[in-house]
C-alpha cells in the first residue's frame, strides 16, 4: 500500500513538473492573445471593405431586369439582331 501511495505521488510530481515546465504564462498568453486580435481586426477590416464594394442579388436582378426591358424593346423595334 506503501509503495501505491509513493508511486502515485511520483506521477502527481511527474505531472505537476510537466505543467511547470511547459504552461504559458499569463504574459505569453496575453501577448500572443493581443496578436490574434490584431489578426482578426485586420480581417474584420478587410471583410468589411469587401461588404462594402459588392452588390446585392437584388441589384443584380434590378439590372437583369432592365437589360431584358432594353432588349425587348429594341426586337420590338426591329434594331436588335441576336
Amino acid at each position: 500500500m506503501e509503495e501505491l501511495n509513493q508511486t502515485t505521488l511520483n506521477d502527481i510530481l511527474e505531472t505537476v513538473r510537466f505543467i511547470k515546465d511547459n504552461a504559458v504564462t499569463k504574459e505569453e498568453f496575453n501577448k500572443e492573445l493581443g496578436v490574434v486580435k490584431g489578426e482578426l481586426n485586420k480581417i474584420d477590416n478587410r471583410l468589411t471593405r469587401v461588404e462594402s464594394q459588392m452588390v446585392t442579388k437584388e441589384y443584380l436582378d434590378d439590372k437583369l431586369s432592365d437589360l431584358r426591358g432594353d432588349l425587348t424593346i429594341l426586337n420590338a423595334q426591329g434594331g436588335y439582331q441576336a
